[in-house]
């Protein structure tokens, strides 16, 4: 999921997501063009404001359980994204549910989101699911100036 992210292959990442977590403004579901259009739309704007996705990788596990049929996990995402002055690290939390009993996994990021926001979009969650503690994202400005 996290190389389909950085390759920006659709097709690959659209397997990984849980379309449940998806805002879904009026609507009582969001669709698969929808959901890959909204996906588009945001990756082309970041491109524009030249920032684009370098690594992602996973923290610690925060929180895994099953709840009736699903394994439901959070787990901390750290995403390094280069910009035009630097890079900028963030960490937020993934959420990450099965309904084989782990053999595949669909992911939610949450980032932007605390637990209530989740909820609300995904009712079925946990409330004792656990979430990252926001930070701000962290700036490095590793571009050296033009002489």
């Amino acid at each position: 999921m996290a190389e389909a992210s950085i390759k920006r292959d659709y097709k690959t990442l659209f397997k990984y997501l849980d379309l449940d977590g998806f805002p879904k403004g009026k609507l009582n579901k969001i669709t698969m063009s929808k959901a890959l259009a909204t996906v588009q739309k945001a990756d082309s704007q970041m491109i524009k404001q030249g920032i684009i996705i370098e690594k992602i990788t996973f923290g610690d596990v925060l929180s895994i359980l099953k709840v009736d049929y699903q394994l439901q996990c959070t787990l901390v995402q750290i995403k390094e994204m280069k910009m035009q002055f630097g890079r900028a690290v963030s960490k937020s939390t993934l959420v990450a549910i099965s309904d084989d009993n782990g053999i595949t996994w669909k992911f939610v990021d949450a980032i932007g989101r605390d637990k209530l926001e989740m909820k609300r979009l995904m009712p079925n969650l946990s409330d004792k699911l656990m979430f990252a503690t926001p930070e701000a994202p962290k700036f490095i400005n590793d571009i050296k100036p033009v002489k």
